[in-house]
């Protein structure tokens, strides 16, 4: 008699395992809603215009800086036409001297936000065909991502 309810016990036991376990495979498949990807994300003509607007932004991160010296001055300090009264610029004055490096931090700060443009446009180039939306102000934001795209590349 100890033996039949000593079985039927472990039987409702491991059936009762079984069953918590196949449960929570939905639990386990969940997706994350506030982790936006690249599929998650390219579905409206508002999610193209900030894929755009994404280009714009990194254009700005180039005239960073401080004590007056920004990485978009390393263009015009290459050419000798610029000039600074600011001792302490030291990354100005490495490229206003043709002395620069690869360990410039303007140099550095300049191909990072360039590259990060580049990679947004390439995403916005190809996502937004995809998204059902007027076909002009799609064809203007692949535009205007192309044309951005073709600016940092410069």
């Amino acid at each position: 008699m100890k033996n039949i309810i000593k079985t039927r016990i472990q039987v409702v036991l491991m059936g009762f395992s079984l069953i918590i376990g196949v449960g929570c495979s939905d639990f386990l498949e969940e997706t994350d809603p506030s982790n936006i990807t690249a599929d998650s994300y390219f579905k409206t003509a508002e999610h193209a215009e900030s894929a755009v607007y994404s280009i714009y932004s990194n254009l700005r991160e180039v005239r960073g800086g401080s004590y007056g010296g920004s990485p978009w001055l390393m263009l015009e300090f290459a050419t000798g036409l610029a000039d600074s009264d600011l001792g302490q610029a030291d990354n100005s004055n490495i490229i206003r001297n043709l002395t620069n490096t690869s360990d410039n931090a303007y140099g550095k700060e300049y191909w990072d936000s360039s590259y990060k443009g580049i990679a947004n446009a390439n995403l916005a180039i190809a996502n937004i065909p995809d998204i059902t939306m007027d076909e002009g102000q799609k064809k203007s934001t692949i535009g205007r991502s192309s044309v951005f795209k073709g600016l940092l590349l410069l």
